[in-house]
């Protein structure tokens, strides 16, 4: 069930509905079964794999609290070997089969492991394994104590608004709200229906267009000309933030009607400076898990390095950053392309900070902010490109860019009407979220007030939606 679908507003208004009904005590009963319901619409078996996951992180909390200091390591490594397994047996297992099979080809071996064709990758695993991991060692480093209740917990881990795609959730913001009674609010309802409406307008006003204007040119780029593929490369920078930053503001939107506040995960990413600034502007929840979780313990691991361990952490937690979002040499790329510009941005520190003062402030922050926006375009072929192939035989096509007559003819096959109108909802989305977040608080502000504001954001839905559903992109990691 797609949250841009008329199936998910029929499903939502009816838990809304029946959520305010009922007594506080069934409410996270109710609302456990209704994300299991809304999750086993994509795929019932690999529900067994939620509940599986959910169980066995609960359990291992529990003795992790109980035992000693020597007996908690073990636990610990035990429940994250085991959910990382599960994740690579999903996620990765014919990626590495493939490969090994593809070194064994060229040293002359014998290799006969197949693939397991018949394994599709569960929706949401990526998010939800990562949620299990961060509350286990959350007990463990003892920053909170274990949830009471089983039921409570497994609405933390599956709470349908963000099961499939995030934001990634730390266990001391949701699951203390769940264990505290809500009621029916009016102005959070009507914030919360302001926050879904702009997160819809960028979902199939911009994202689901531009994917139309995108996709042929990566399924086939030798077909197109080099400037009319760069055009595209620009607007898929647009159409990956909007696709995954509507559905979170989807995701806080519902959340809000219900009566919880979950994590912000996008504050204006395409005006960083540079590209660690970036990493801090994006993907905000899975950036800061990795920071907390993998970062941070590399550098105190290896603090009698100095300078080193910050390169070594970086590289390490960018790789696995890549390798997150998918099974493919793409996506280690598109991480290693990010570790060795932030590693890059770490020792040149003093470097770069001597020619800030030199240069005019203006001169020196619009060239960082040129530089870091056109780095994020060219890692953001990897991480579309379905195959290094394609990947490289599009950036190929964009270093021979020449004068080529067709290219009117290429934009005419999409409609000059049609991009004139993605342009403007382009220009509009940037003012309005230059405009109102500098802070985030702002935005909340207009949408909580401006009543013209959500009628010309509806207005845009209605007219200008490509309402043929589209997969939110974060799904397929």
């Amino acid at each position: 069930m797609l949250f841009n679908s008329f199936s998910f507003l029929v499903f939502f208004s009816l838990v809304v509905v029946l959520f305010f009904s009922i007594p506080f005590r069934f409410r996270n009963i109710f609302l456990l079964l209704a994300s299991y319901f809304f999750y086993m619409l994509w795929k019932p078996e690999y529900a067994i794999l939620l509940a599986f996951s959910t169980i066995s992180s609960y359990y291992t909390a529990i003795l992790i609290f109980r035992k000693t200091d020597a007996e908690k390591r073990k636990y610990l490594v035990a429940c994250i070997s085991l959910n990382l397994l599960i994740l690579f047996f999903f996620k990765y297992f014919n990626f590495f089969n493939s490969n090994v099979r593809t070194l064994f080809t060229l040293l002359h071996i014998d290799y006969k492991i197949p693939d397991i064709l018949a394994v599709i990758l569960p929706v949401g695993i990526s998010f939800y394994t990562f949620e299990t991991i961060s509350y286990v060692l959350d007990i463990y480093y003892e920053r909170r104590e274990p949830e009471n209740k089983l039921s409570t917990y497994a609405l933390y881990i599956s709470f349908f608004p963000k099961l499939l795609a995030g934001p990634i959730e730390k266990s001391t913001g949701l699951l203390v709200q769940l264990n505290q009674e809500t009621s029916f609010k009016q102005d959070r309802i009507i914030e919360g229906l302001r926050r879904m409406l702009w997160g819809f307008f960028k979902k199939v006003v911009i994202a689901d267009r531009l994917s139309v204007l995108i996709d042929p040119v990566y399924a086939h780029p030798s077909n197109y000309s080099g400037g009319y593929i760069l055009f595209c490369c620009y607007l898929f920078a647009f159409q990956i933030y909007c696709d995954f930053s509507g559905y979170t503001d989807i995701a806080i939107g519902a959340s809000k009607i219900l009566g919880y506040d979950i994590v912000e995960n996008f504050n204006q990413p395409y005006i960083s400076k540079n590209v660690g600034e970036f990493w801090r502007r994006w993907h905000l929840s899975l950036s800061n898990w990795l920071r907390d979780y993998l970062f941070t313990p590399i550098i105190f691991k290896r603090k009698d390095w100095g300078n080193s361990a910050l390169v070594y952490a970086t590289f390490i937690t960018f790789v696995l950053c890549g390798l997150w979002h998918g099974a493919r040499w793409t996506f280690v790329i598109f991480g290693l392309l990010q570790g060795i510009v932030i590693s890059f941005e770490l020792v040149s520190k003093k470097w770069r900070k001597g020619w800030s003062e030199k240069l005019p402030s203006w001169i020196y922050d619009n060239g960082s902010w040129i530089i870091t926006f056109h780095f994020v375009v060219l890692s953001f072929v990897f991480f579309r490109a379905d195959n290094t192939t394609i990947a490289f035989e599009i950036i190929n096509r964009i270093g021979h860019i020449g004068f080529n007559s067709n290219y009117l003819l290429e934009f005419s096959k999409f409609g000059i009407f049609s991009l004139i109108i993605l342009l403007s909802s382009i220009f509009f989305l940037l003012f309005v979220e230059r405009k109102f977040t500098p802070t985030l608080s702002k935005f909340n502000q207009l949408i909580r007030g401006n009543y013209l504001f959500s009628f010309i954001t509806l207005t845009l839905v209605i007219v200008l939606g490509y309402f043929h559903p589209q997969i939110f992109i974060y799904f397929n990691f």
